[in-house]
């Protein structure tokens, strides 16, 4: 517990909240993209909460590969920069250990940011007036879907950030994350299973079909077997670090 606030103390002097603020702004701003896109739209049509709910799956897929990399370089960053690695160590924090605080801080952070953006749904819709009853479970659940791929994404740049001092290295890889989840909605099923970044398109709840904005299913136990897989390869990989000697 002492590690994560300390993690938490060290992002006070990144100068985070505008990152913050801005992923919330995006979110808000492709939730009305997705309703004021469509000249059609209709408040009173049964499928009209589907235009919020792909607008901010959009924005989300789009700008999370690269929020979640810019986060992890800055907050691992500060241990390459102060030798801060080895500081730990001595202080009986080996570095994997450091790097599972760091996730779990930046998990919270994350998952805080994610979800105040995607009030956007909710808020926006009732707005402009929609009229049919609110989705519910099927918001909560691509939420909660988006959270996991978020936070595995996150998992796999902590662990970037620790092995490369630079770390333009990562932020690459967050750029081409970001590329890979905007084109996966076109990838056959399987090959949406292949990368982490393409699980976006197996939890979009909305899309044309038959030019038509349709409800699309979420691929929940998909999402649970990348977290479950992710999480054991995190703690592999976190282990292997605690025994290696700086």
């Amino acid at each position: 517990m002492t590690a994560i606030v300390n993690e938490f103390t060290k992002m006070r002097g990144l100068r985070l909240w505008p990152l913050l603020v801005a992923m919330v702004l995006v979110v808000f701003g492709g939730t009305a993209l997705g309703i004021m896109s469509d000249p059609e739209f209709d408040p009173g049509a049964p499928g009209a909460w589907n235009h919020p709910l792909m607008g901010a799956a959009m924005a989300l897929t789009m700008f999370s590969p690269l929020f979640v990399a810019v986060l992890a370089s800055r907050l691992v960053d500060a241990e390459h920069l102060a030798n801060g690695w080895l500081f730990s160590a001595t202080t009986e924090l080996p570095a994997g250990r450091l790097c599972r605080a760091k996730v779990v801080a930046l998990g919270i952070l994350l998952v805080a940011t994610t979800g105040t953006g995607y009030l956007a749904v909710p808020t926006l819709g009732s707005l402009v007036g929609i009229e049919v009853p609110f989705p519910l479970g099927r918001w909560l659940g691509y939420g909660c879907c988006a959270m996991v791929i978020a936070v595995a994404l996150l998992a796999l740049h902590v662990l970037i950030a620790a092995r490369f001092e630079d770390q333009l290295v990562g932020l690459g890889i967050g750029v081409l994350g970001l590329l890979i989840a905007a084109a996966s909605q076109f990838f056959p099923t399987w090959a949406g299973h292949l990368l982490p970044w393409s699980y976006y398109a197996l939890i979009i709840p909305a899309g044309y079909t038959a030019d038509a904005l349709a409800e699309l299913p979420l691929s929940y136990p998909s999402i649970a077997a990348l977290g479950c897989v992710v999480t054991a390869l995190f703690l592999a990989a976190t282990g292997r670090l605690d025994r290696k000697e700086l």
